[in-house]
């Protein structure tokens, strides 16, 4: 299977129609066509996904009571009974804006550290300014902090960066971790 593996993305949605089309749109953008977007949504208003028809896109309605974190449990309830052994799971937030080839470098990174969980950098897209990177845990200041966090992503030589924490910015799960 290898570079080919499917990814199954869990996106929790409340109530922000315009975030999760432009999200929905560079998924279907991609370089990388082997996946599946689970839509949690579970917002008090109302989203129309009609225009959305494409087959690797389902969406399953929640109550407004499950917050992000029932949200993200609930998609990957959905995924776990769905998927095949090997698979990907990316867990995503509605509002990032990712490049056409996002998918393709995370399944790279999880195909070289296959036991590892794969966070993604999170990047200013109008300054190139990095908003979350290496997130380590100062024990002295009892903290998180950034050594990368304010430079810019051109500053960056390593591919792969530790971190500690990783956001709900685009964080990849390969299944021997779960």
């Amino acid at each position: 299977m290898g570079k080919n593996k499917k990814i199954w993305i869990v996106v929790p949605v409340f109530s922000r129609p315009v975030e999760i089309h432009n999200l929905l749109n560079d998924l279907l953008r991609q370089t990388y066509y082997n996946f599946h977007v689970v839509v949690v949504d579970h917002g008090t208003e109302k989203v129309d996904f009609s225009l959305v028809t494409d087959s690797r896109v389902e969406i399953l309605s929640q109550s407004s009571k499950f917050w992000w974190t029932g949200a993200i449990n609930r998609g990957l309830e959905h995924v776990l009974r769905e998927k095949k052994d090997g698979e990907f799971i990316l867990i995503i937030n509605d509002d990032v804006v990712l490049d056409g080839d996002y998918l393709e470098n995370v399944v790279a990174a999880g195909n070289k550290y296959p036991d590892a969980i794969i966070g993604s950098i999170s990047v200013n897209k109008y300054t190139g300014i990095i908003l979350s990177a290496d997130n380590r845990l100062i024990f002295s200041r009892a903290k998180f902090g950034s050594s990368w966090q304010g430079k810019k992503i051109n500053e960056i030589k390593e591919k792969f960066v530790k971190s500690d924490i990783l956001p709900g910015r685009g964080m990849l799960i390969p299944e021997s971790v779960i």
